[in-house]
C-alpha cells in the first residue's frame, strides 16, 4: 500500500475544570489519499462528554508521508545524545 499522507491524532481527557488527567495519547493513521485522511479527520476531531465531570477531546491533523518522516528525523535528532 503506498501511503500519500498520514491522520495524527492526540487525544486528551480533561476534568470539569478544564485540568488534564494523565498522558495525551498520540496515534498515526497511514492514508492512501490525502482526502481520505481530511475525512476521517473530521470524522474523529471534537469533544466528547465522557461523563457529568469529565470530557474527551481529540484533535486532528493530515500531513504528507514526506512531512511525517521529516518530523520524525527532526524528533530523533534532537533525542541522540551528544558526545562531548
Amino acid at each position: 500500500m503506498v501511503t500519500e499522507s498520514v491522520l495524527l491524532v492526540v487525544q486528551v481527557v480533561v476534568s470539569l475544570f478544564n485540568i488534564q488527567l494523565g498522558n495525551p495519547v498520540y496515534q498515526q493513521y497511514p492514508m492512501e489519499k490525502m482526502e481520505q485522511c481530511q475525512f476521517y479527520a473530521d470524522l474523529m476531531k471534537g469533544k466528547d462528554k465522557l461523563d457529568i465531570e469529565y470530557m474527551l477531546i481529540t484533535q486532528t491533523k493530515c500531513v504528507t508521508t514526506a512531512e511525517y518522516k521529516e518530523m520524525l528525523a527532526a524528533r530523533a535528532s534532537k533525542e541522540k545524545p551528544t558526545n562531548e
